[in-house]
């Protein structure tokens, strides 16, 4: 049965199944999980990572609803956002709130990008705060830019730069695509004996 009838058709389909695979990427969100207090100067999560040089940052379960957040407080910043593997990075939203507690009605941060990008983060109860500017980045630092804050982050969305090199087919990948097209030259001369024509055909 004869598939696809000239090079031509040939390539478009392995182009087609390249574009597919290699793809765009999707956002992730780091949300700290569940479970007791984590006291680190590293945390990885879907390959982000946050670091603290010195001393230890805090994850724990901070408003009792089950769910860990990190501890944004003067004592336990500046910390430093970065993809594990060192590449760039999009960093699209975070969740931040309060550090109410009965001490605090609002927490006030700075968030800063490897790219110039900044903004001023002033949480008064919870929210959601969608960022701007932070594209193609290789760091963010979060810090505290008055005497003492408190507050919690929690949902941090991020995706790979869209500025980023594709990712590469495997190699199990390239090597059939090459295979393809020595069946595409075998078939165009065989075409080509036979007197078929050159045109992109179905047939049997």
């Amino acid at each position: 049965m004869q598939i696809i009838g000239n090079v031509g058709c040939w390539t478009v389909a392995a182009g087609a199944i390249g574009a597919a695979l290699t793809g765009t990427a999707h956002a992730a969100v780091v949300t700290f999980g569940t479970g007791g207090v984590v006291a680190t100067t590293r945390f990885v999560e879907e390959g982000f990572e946050i670091t603290r040089t010195g001393s230890d940052f805090f994850i724990a379960d901070l408003n009792d609803n089950a769910e860990r957040e990190l501890l944004a407080e003067s004592g336990n910043l500046p910390v430093t956002f970065a993809l594990e593997s060192g590449g760039a990075f999009d960093l699209v939203s975070l969740d931040v709130e309060a550090g109410t507690r009965g001490r605090f009605s609002a927490g006030t941060f700075d968030l800063s990008g490897s790219n110039g990008a900044s903004s001023s983060i002033t949480a008064d109860g919870f929210g959601t705060l969608m960022l701007v500017g932070f594209t193609g980045i290789t760091s963010a630092t979060l810090s505290c830019p008055v005497a003492f804050c408190q507050g919690y982050i929690d949902n941090i969305v991020f995706e790979p730069s869209s500025a980023a090199a594709p990712v590469p087919l495997p190699a199990g990948l390239a090597l059939l695509l090459t295979g393809v097209a020595g069946l595409a030259l075998v078939n165009r001369a065989s075409s080509v004996r036979s007197g078929s024509s050159s045109g992109c055909e179905a047939g049997s």
